[in-house]
């Protein structure tokens, strides 16, 4: 495996120049390296260089080769776990890689991929909490390939990339949850499949993404082992008044809770309520992002706060002799609402986690 590393990681990591990059070599097996620092933290970037899928170090401990080495390989197996990657194929990856060769940063379009890199996970590096989330929540952000323009999430290229290996990619548990949005009778119901090694906030892109919300409001999971259950267990973004505990559960995997709790109910703002309940388990499926199996039923906008607004909504837009159309018409085009089509948000929901 080479290792195109930046002067600031070289002079971190070896006390003389490193060697030139050999002129041809197999970018699957390719790698580049950065350190950068924001404040009192400091971090490593390695960014696949066939993919710009990107693994991140934060704060390392050791200032050594070998032990740099070490944890790149550990986070990126842990990484693609949490992508419900085969254990198969990252055991095949990693030893298709085989020993590191740090050797010196070269390309200038190279260069500019891996500074937006650094630049990525120096804004994520506070919303996540450790490398493996870090790492994941990097490597679903979107990028522009060159010279095309062309917006790719790095995460779906490397894993197409891994199919060389003639195994299954994806192998992991699915969970099948029955979404419900109460809206006073005309309630909107969505039916998804998300991999358990998918965290509450990758849960809540999903979600937002299969209403067509646009992350506007505050938001809350409350888990139940039944409805009636009077005793739940609360989950919040991160903020200043969320404890490092609730923090570290926000960012857990569905696994560590479900089907445990098999009730979930997901606010959105102060009056929009979800109704999630696990209906289906499947294990050793191959599905590594989100998937809209069915749904039906309209849903409101971020600028709406009551289902009767939304009821208000649905009337006026359609009927051009509403006191309130021209209003409620505006509003469809400032907001950007669309009937729902399950065709078009299978689409969006599959890109859900691609940040």
């Amino acid at each position: 495996m080479l290792v195109h590393t930046t002067q600031n990681l070289a002079r971190m990591l070896f006390d003389k120049p490193l060697p030139k990059s050999p002129q041809t070599y197999d970018p699957h097996a390719s790698w580049r390296a950065n350190f950068a620092s924001k404040g009192a933290d400091r971090f490593i970037v390695f960014m696949h260089d066939e993919t710009r899928y990107t693994i991140a170090l934060n704060n390392p401990r050791h200032c050594d080769p070998s032990d740099i080495t070490a944890a790149f390989f550990e986070t990126l197996s842990d990484t693609m776990l949490a992508d419900s990657i085969n254990p198969q194929v990252i055991e095949k990856y990693i030893a298709e890689c085989g020993n590191p060769e740090f050797v010196r940063n070269h390309g200038q379009k190279e260069i500019g991929c891996m500074n937006n890199a650094t630049r990525n996970v120096s804004w994520l590096k506070n919303r996540f909490v450790g490398d493996t989330a870090l790492s994941v929540a990097a490597s679903h952000e979107m990028s522009m390939t060159m010279p095309s323009k062309e917006l790719q999430c790095p995460a779906s290229k490397f894993y197409s990339a891994l199919g060389k290996y003639s195994l299954p990619v994806f192998r992991g548990t699915v969970f099948e949850l029955d979404i419900k949005l109460v809206l006073d009778g005309a309630d909107a119901v969505r039916k998804v499949r998300v991999p358990s090694s998918i965290t509450f906030e990758q849960l809540h892109r999903v979600i937002q993404k299969a209403y067509n919300w646009r992350n506007t409001s505050l938001y809350k999971f409350c888990l139940h082992t039944r409805w009636s259950d009077s005793t739940a267990i609360l989950l919040t973004a991160a903020s200043s008044e969320t404890t490092a505990r609730e923090s570290l559960a926000f960012y857990a995997p569905l696994s560590e809770y479900l089907p445990k709790y098999k009730k979930i109910l997901y606010t959105y703002g102060s009056h929009w309520l979800h109704y999630i309940k696990l209906v289906d388990t499947f294990n050793s499926y191959e599905l590594c992002f989100p998937s809209l199996a069915g749904g039906k039923g309209d849903a409101p906008t971020d600028e709406m706060s009551k289902p009767e607004e939304f009821a208000l909504f649905l009337k006026a837009i359609v009927d051009p002799n509403h006191p309130d159309h021209a209003a409620q018409k505006e509003l469809e085009s400032r907001a950007l609402w669309e009937s729902f089509d399950l065709n078009q948000k299978m689409g969006d929901v599959s890109i859900s986690l691609c940040l």
